[in-house]
């Protein structure tokens, strides 16, 4: 209670300190909301193993700075002049990719079901995986074709396009390499098949047919297994081929009903928040001040 009567007494004897305080802060956001061209907001998630902090950061990087952007994302000058630029922010700070590691390691050290554990590890993964490219215009109207550049510029992104090439050819070798797999799986099988009927037609007790001998390896339902893994091995690679699975992109926010850029609220409550803080700050060294001259009058007086 003692605190808050000297912080009511402190404001009423500096009422002027405090009033000029609000003032500037208010006009400083007056102004900042006047210099600066109200912008509005679009953005795209990019979902990648191949992205990083740094690979981001260079991608920024290159589009503002790039002196022919209307080349680069193949879009007019009058649609590249309403660009006010680009930022990119990952979907989990580095705070939370660290819980995400500790949940990895307890969920290994608790042993976790192995099924429960992967779907969760690869959530989780996606997630740290993916950020968000955002762009700023001056005009609504284009963020949607700014949106739509975007996203065709990081999928032919050196560093990443070089990525992509290599997995698809690696994709596209193991894919070549089942289908022959494959094919010799099919002419096994026909030998086998072949041997069993030779058996089943010939009831003589000895004979010069082959044998095999391996049960095993001989038992038909061992290679439909093998040609259902071989099949569904080759349908995994499709689908990935298809789908892009290791460079994913998504639509983001998109803001065109009202201004991304600070609002004079916005500027004010920071500007007279500043103000105030520094006023009050003043306030008390002032005081520590006072009483630092009031101790130096009482020992001069002793």
């Amino acid at each position: 209670m003692s605190l808050i009567l000297g912080f009511r007494y402190l404001t009423v004897k500096f009422k002027i300190l405090i009033l000029v305080a609000i003032l500037v802060g208010a006009g400083w956001a007056l102004y900042n909301t006047k210099s600066v061209t109200p912008y509005y907001q679009g953005s795209i998630i990019v979902k990648s193993a191949y992205l990083k902090d740094r690979v981001m950061q260079n991608l920024v990087s290159d589009l503002n700075g790039d002196t022919d952007l209307s080349l680069s994302l193949s879009l007019p000058d009058s649609i590249i002049n309403q660009i006010s630029g680009f930022s990119f922010e990952p979907l989990l700070d580095e705070e939370k990719k660290l819980e995400i590691e500790k949940l990895k390691v307890w969920m290994t050290a608790s042993k976790v079901n192995p099924g429960y554990q992967a779907i969760i590890t690869n959530t989780l993964t996606e997630r740290m995986q993916s950020y968000e490219i955002i762009v700023n215009t001056f005009e609504p109207a284009i963020i949607k074709d700014v949106i739509e550049a975007l996203g065709r510029y990081c999928t032919n992104y050196e560093y990443v396009k070089k990525r992509l090439d290599i997995d698809r050819q690696l994709k596209e070798k193991r894919k070549a390499k089942l289908i022959i797999e494959s094919a010799k799986l099919d002419s096994l099988k026909q030998v086998v098949f072949q041997n069993l009927e030779a058996r089943s037609t010939d009831t003589r007790q000895g004979s010069n047919n082959v044998i095999l001998a391996d049960v095993e390896g001989s038992n038909p339902l061992n290679f439909f297994d093998q040609e259902l893994k071989f099949f569904n091995q080759i349908l995994a690679i499709d689908r990935a081929l298809v789908l892009r699975e290791n460079f994913q992109i998504f639509d983001g926010s998109i803001q065109m009903t009202s201004p991304a850029s600070p609002s004079f609220i916005n500027n004010a409550t920071i500007g007279v928040g500043y103000a105030l803080a520094i006023a009050y700050i003043l306030i008390f060294l002032i005081q520590i001040n006072a009483y630092l001259n009031r101790v130096e009058r009482m020992q001069k007086s002793e």
